[in-house]
């Protein structure tokens, strides 16, 4: 696994816990399971959860880890192909009760979190919190994150 996080805190830059949106683009260079995997903050910073893109062979999104079941177990789980090259256009909403995803424009995500139990799947993947990018046996890109404030 390959990863980058941010390095700054999150509370001296001044982020938003919830109610945000964190946007990016990114793509696969090469190989055939996840890229770009994002891991973020929801509520706290040990309250972090993954939006998996292309993983479990390459085509799996999800978010990992909601009620101890990662993204191939729990209801987040869609399939969508991925093509080596391209950039694909990610939006993540964070918000107190739910959390939301698109890719390019396509919904993904959206699942109630409110009384849930929200926690990173096991393994290296928390050396990205509280925002970070990893990728596993591929090469992938990530480019024009930001982080925005939603209004309630």
């Amino acid at each position: 696994m390959t990863g980058a996080r941010l390095s700054a805190d999150w509370d001296s830059l001044g982020l938003p816990w919830t109610d945000y949106a964190l946007t990016f683009e990114a793509r696969r260079v090469e190989g055939q399971d996840f890229f770009a995997t994002c891991t973020f903050p929801v509520g706290s910073a040990d309250r972090c959860v993954s939006l998996v893109l292309g993983g479990w062979g390459g085509g799996l999104v999800g978010i990992s880890s909601i009620d101890h079941l990662d993204a191939s177990e729990n209801s987040t789980r869609a399939e969508r192909p991925f093509t080596n090259g391209q950039w694909y256009r990610l939006r993540i909403e964070v918000r107190e009760d739910d959390l939301q995803a698109w890719i390019d424009d396509a919904p993904m995500v959206n699942v109630s979190i409110k009384g849930r139990r929200l926690e990173l799947r096991s393994g290296d993947i928390d050396h990205c919190t509280p925002l970070g990018f990893a990728s596993w046996r591929t090469v992938g890109e990530v480019r024009s994150v930001k982080i925005t404030r939603l209004s309630r």
